[in-house]
């Protein structure tokens, strides 16, 4: 079994709110179909903040450890203190920032680029409805 095709999943998280982020030793594992060598991530999507781009709650989303969004309009995982919070960040340059979900619904957050931390970038999903392998490390040891 070569573990580089597999990336963590660190949890459910929300673009509604911000909630704890609980660092894991062992994480359960999403088998990917392709090898990165890059350090990456998942996370499931626990809300409708993402409907206007076709993503579902249960959604696997894939990040990148990234420390800021190289376009602009990328889905970034950031960090308020010891909360995190999934959230568009429309403009790159721009000190004050709103960070934006995909729905109407959800107002954005208006705060300085120096309030929070990005430490992952989106790249990729898989719908929670395809074929996926999962991986717990008790079926590694």
């Amino acid at each position: 079994m070569n573990l580089k095709y597999y990336v963590p999943i660190a949890g459910e998280y929300y673009t509604k709110k911000a909630i704890p982020f609980y660092p894991e030793e062992n994480y359960p594992l999403l088998k990917l179909s392709t090898m990165d060598l890059q350090d990456r991530f998942a996370v499931i999507i626990g809300d409708d903040g993402l409907q206007n781009w076709g993503v579902r709650p249960g959604d696997y989303l894939l990040f990148r450890r990234q420390g800021w969004p190289t376009e602009h309009g990328q889905l970034c995982f950031i960090h308020f203190g010891e909360e995190v919070i999934l959230r568009i960040i429309p403009d790159l340059w721009n000190p004050e920032v709103d960070l934006v979900a995909a729905n109407d619904d959800y107002p954005p957050i208006s705060t300085h680029r120096n309030q929070f931390i990005v430490s992952g970038v989106c790249y990729g999903i898989k719908r929670q409805d395809d074929d996926l392998e999962i991986l717990h490390t008790s079926d590694i040891f």
